[in-house]
């Protein structure tokens, strides 16, 4: 029985096909078509092949099957077979494997071996080497269990002792023994010591004789520099002594003060503030009704604003804005105006 990969195509040989009559003449000359080709899968009942293309003849009355992926689709027995007349019937059976069993068989990949359990005791104590299935355990007993040798060459037994030598020399850390770790930290000076050690005696601070009222030369004024910026709101109402307000009102010009100040001229302030109102009054309206600004509106609307109605007896002049009409003219046909009606309000 020859095998087949599952789920590809493969052409087989089928053959010799026989005359029926002589029962030894090779017919050469078969026409196998599709329908001609049968199958069994696995012990399935017959049908044609699923490959659309015939058998040909190769030689000696062997003739060339083409299989597809779908005929060999179904693991386990495949039978090929036809029944041609003229010729005795052929046959031939096939066994269908997976890629890995076939590829294993044929080519160059090896089975995949997937154990799913175990009889209960099939592994004993007798089965195992104690060298090998625990290699950190020696067949005898004490210092050799721990003789193993690690990749740089330190044994167990030497890691040990390595160990235990760091855990003494920390515990060494927590004791007060003046070269330690915690020795060294309660070395550090005072201040008096430090001054001891870094600055001449005669310039030691002594804060028993060395008080403001004791001071009584200053030789230079220390500017203070690089002081952080007052936060705000630091200073509040409350924080003020009622003293320190009145000094800073002392400090302020009064109301008189200020309305006594002279310009250049000799004038008060009270003087020039009437004066101002005085002109503003007078100067308010500059023809008419029209204020300067509303004056300054029309100028700028003729002057620069979009016009329409030109050629036509009612001319508008737009603000600069262009959202209001500021004037509106109406004119003869020599552009003579003859009525005008001005708008400088603001824009509705």
């Amino acid at each position: 029985m020859n095998i087949l990969k599952q789920s590809t195509a493969a052409t087989i040989k089928l053959g010799p096909f026989i005359d029926d009559t002589d029962g030894k003449t090779a017919e050469t000359g078969l026409t196998i078509a599709q329908a001609d080709i049968r199958l069994s899968k696995n012990g399935g009942d017959f049908a044609q092949t699923n490959n659309t293309a015939g058998a040909t003849h190769d030689e000696n009355g062997y003739y060339d099957i083409p299989l597809n992926a779908t005929d060999t689709g179904t693991l386990g027995r495949l039978r090929v077979a036809v029944s041609k007349s003229g010729a005795l019937p052929v046959w031939q059976d096939f066994l269908v494997v997976t890629a890995n069993v076939y590829d294993t068989l044929c080519s160059t990949d090896s089975l995949d071996v997937n154990v799913t359990s175990l009889a209960d005791d099939v592994i004993t104590a007798a089965k195992f080497d104690e060298s090998t299935a625990f290699p950190l355990k020696s067949a005898d007993t004490g210092s050799t269990q721990v003789a193993r040798v690690g990749a740089d060459g330190d044994t167990l037994e030497t890691l040990s002792d390595e160990i235990a030598a760091v855990k003494t020399d920390t515990a060494a850390i927590l004791e007060d023994t003046g070269t330690t770790l915690d020795g060294l930290i309660k070395d550090v000076p005072t201040v008096a010591e430090f001054e001891a050690r870094t600055k001449p005696a005669a310039d030691y601070f002594d804060p028993a004789t060395d008080t403001v009222a004791n001071v009584t030369t200053v030789g230079t004024t220390t500017n203070l520099t690089n002081l952080p910026t007052m936060p705000t709101d630091w200073i509040t109402a409350a924080g003020l002594k009622a003293d320190a307000v009145a000094e800073i009102q002392n400090g302020l010009a009064l109301e008189a003060t200020l309305q006594a100040i002279r310009g250049a001229s000799g004038d008060t302030l009270e003087t020039l503030s009437n004066e101002i109102a005085a002109k503003m009054a007078t100067a308010e309206n500059i023809e008419g009704t029209y204020t300067l600004k509303d004056a300054i509106r029309i100028i700028l609307a003729f002057a620069a604003g979009k016009v329409s109605g030109g050629g036509t007896s009612s001319i508008k002049f737009r603000s600069t804005g262009d959202d209001v009409d500021r004037i509106q003219a109406t004119v003869d046909s020599s552009g003579n105006r003859t009525a005008v009606t001005l708008n400088p309000n603001d824009p509705v």
